[in-house]
């Protein structure tokens, strides 16, 4: 899938419709697992806790790859 194609883990989850969807594409393809912030929105004092934040909340999806 392509960068600018992003889907929210919220949508993902809520609708089976979409899961199935991503995850035939996903089968063809790579994808990223990440978190944004947006610079209007989120505030960030600390770029390396915000990285390590993002990494641990992530930790458990990706284990289940």
């Amino acid at each position: 899938m392509e960068f600018v194609d992003h889907l929210s883990l919220e949508k993902y989850l809520s609708d089976s419709s979409v899961q199935k969807q991503f995850n035939d594409e996903a089968k063809k393809t790579s994808f990223l697992l990440g978190k944004y912030a947006f610079r209007k929105q989120d505030r960030v004092d600390d770029m390396e806790e915000f990285i390590l934040s993002g990494i641990n909340e992530l930790t458990p999806l990706y284990e289940k790859l």
